[in-house]
């Protein structure tokens, strides 16, 4: 494994100097810092919209500048992901969105994500300052309000398939996230740092909201813990990609529509319950060329109901090439899907 690289990612109202406490310290650590590669991604979060010509970027803007940014300056390598506060939110988001878009190839050098104090549950701090100034209207900070529907559905595809990805119905990346905490943080509670996120890698560390992320020294416990999670992701993702090189998977090739599909051999593997929507399935773990031969679903039980809200078409009959269906590494999705399928 190469030199990982830390892509740090800041929060709301803040920039890419946040974490400068971090890199001198990273920096003074000869024994540590010197296998790492700091990188720090920026983006834009003023308090207020200036000129009616622009406008405040949201959560899913910056997910997807996070995207193209990493694929031009972290292309290569292991990458961990290191946020503070609102960061941890684009963070999620930009897995989840990969994740939708069936962009595993996308997630394959990401060896883990660290979050400094992030509003996983949302933060009411703002609540006071909405109600003095009822005309103020930020976009980011509409999404750190409490039980915001955008930000609870990508941390629901987060959870289910980066966090639970060996249990997952449809393909996951199993990356390992650790949450922080601030034992005096007034902006994010601790159970909304950290109670969505396994809790072997979640814990609360000394300091408030912006303290959580300025160590003195390499002896400061926000460090130590993010020093651990560097070790931890290493490990976890040299192992990752082991496995992969003793299964034959190999590793996931880059994105492109221009890519080949991966070359094997065949093999019958049943997909039941792989479905990822009416008629669509996705199919992992697959080599080569192959072919979708439909089978029809089992016939409804003697004596039931018809259902009313309409006749249901049957299964289409035949097979079908999903060649031209590649979304990348062995993942391919199919769709015109009548009932289970088996793949020959």
């Amino acid at each position: 494994m190469g030199d990982m690289t830390l892509v740090l990612v800041h929060g709301f109202f803040s920039n890419e100097r946040t974490w400068d406490r971090f890199a001198d310290v990273l920096g003074a650590d000869q024994e540590f810092g010197k296998s790492l590669v700091v990188k720090r991604f920026g983006y834009t979060t003023p308090v207020l919209r200036v000129s009616p010509l622009r406008r405040i970027p949201d959560l899913g803007d910056i997910a997807s500048s996070l995207r193209g940014w990493l694929r031009d300056e972290a292309a290569r390598g292991p990458v961990l992901i290191v946020s503070h506060s609102m960061g941890g939110l684009v963070t999620q988001r930009f897995l989840a969105d990969r994740l939708r878009a069936g962009r595993l190839d996308e997630l394959a050098n990401i060896a883990g994500v660290v979050m400094f104090a992030c509003p996983n549950q949302g933060s009411e701090i703002f609540g006071a300052l909405r109600r003095s100034m009822p005309w103020w209207r930020h976009p980011q900070e509409r999404q750190l309000r409490p039980l915001n529907a955008e930000v609870t559905e990508a941390q629901q595809v987060v959870i289910e398939r980066v966090v639970h990805s060996a249990t997952a119905k449809v393909p996951g990346v199993p990356i390992p996230i650790w949450a922080f905490a601030g034992d005096s943080d007034r902006v994010v509670r601790s159970r909304s740092a950290t109670f969505v996120f396994d809790d072997e890698r979640s814990f609360t560390l000394p300091g408030d909201h912006s303290s959580i992320i300025r160590p003195d020294s390499a002896a400061h416990r926000s460090y130590a813990a993010l020093r651990r999670a560097v070790n931890e992701a290493a490990q976890l993702f040299t192992e990752r990609e082991t496995a992969k090189s003793s299964t034959g998977t190999g590793a996931i090739p880059a994105s492109g529509a221009n890519a080949a599909a991966p070359k094997g051999i065949g093999a019958t593997q049943s997909i039941t319950n792989s479905t990822i929507g009416a008629d669509a399935v996705q199919l992992a773990d697959i080599h080569g060329d192959v072919d979708v031969v439909r089978a029809p679903s089992a016939p409804p039980p003697a004596g039931t109901l018809p259902d009313r809200r309409g006749s249901v078409p049957p299964p289409p009959t035949g097979s079908q090439s999903v060649h031209e269906s590649w979304i990348g590494g062995s993942v391919y999705q199919v769709d015109g899907v009548g009932g289970d399928v088996t793949l020959e």
